[in-house]
């Protein structure tokens, strides 16, 4: 059943990301439920075989690798950005920006080129810093100078992204998830399990720092809508289910 009520069906929409947890579903979705011809990215396809069962085009594909890239934003109608470095050990601040920043710009701009319609650019809650205690709204500052490469780069890669987006005239949409969970998800599922199992803290601070998680599924909706509605464009939007704090999260861990 189409969730979007057609309006993807047949429609060539790319994935960056898909071999992850949110571009999987994301893409597993698009495919399956919306009639989308869907072409998904990642590193390591071994990681997605699910995907294809859903009629997924699986291409193995580096978000540095420009050239590859530029022909696979051709003929597309939309893109889903979701790609992106997460902090795995190992790769610093050069990768971080690499990735988060660089290739988002040259991502845009290729797209634009090949007259891509629009542009999803999945960013983060934590494009405002991590942890916090005040309530975010789409409104609430960015900070492109914080401690945090993730975040950091995150926020700037927002920042040239609608840039870019104004200067070259592509439909630009931006999504901001909290702490997303469900099935197939590891970081605020099974990896926090296996932090308290080896006596690890898993709480920032005292726990009262607000944690906003989102269940997998009422993500990707936002993700479908913001891809469609005419008043999603040169919006960001922030994806979360009720607020609560980080003590209560982790009270649902027992």
């Amino acid at each position: 059943m189409s969730f979007l009520d057609g309006k993807l069906h047949n429609k060539h929409v790319l994935v960056t990301g898909a071999t992850g947890f949110i571009g999987g579903r994301l893409a597993q979705r698009l495919s399956a439920e919306e009639g989308a011809i869907v072409t998904g990215t990642g590193r390591k396809l071994e990681k997605a075989l699910f995907l294809k069962e859903a009629g997924v085009n699986l291409v193995q594909a580096d978000l540095l690798d420009s050239e590859k890239m530029g022909r696979l934003v051709q003929n597309q109608d939309v893109i889903f950005h979701v790609a992106a470095w997460l902090g795995r050990r190992g790769y610093g601040e050069e990768r971080a920006y690499a990735l988060n920043v660089t290739a988002t710009e040259s991502l845009i701009k290729q797209a634009a080129a090949a007259g891509v319609r629009r542009f999803v650019l999945v960013s983060s809650i934590a494009a405002y810093e991590f942890p916090t205690t005040r309530i975010i709204h789409e409104d609430t500052p960015l900070d492109p100078e914080q401690s945090v490469i993730y975040g950091r780069t995150k926020a700037i890669g927002e920042q040239r992204a609608t840039a870019l987006s104004k200067e070259m005239g592509i439909e630009l949409a931006i999504v901001r998830p909290a702490l997303v969970y469900g099935p197939r998800a590891e970081s605020w599922t099974i990896k926090m399990v296996k932090l308290v199992q080896k006596g690890l803290p898993v709480i920032f601070g005292d726990g009262t720092g607000t944690a906003y998680p989102v269940f997998i599924d009422n993500l990707v909706d936002g993700m479908l809508l913001t891809a469609v509605h005419p008043d999603a464009v040169g919006e960001a939007f922030n994806f979360s289910d009720p607020v609560i704090t980080m003590n209560e999260f982790f009270t649902y861990y027992g």
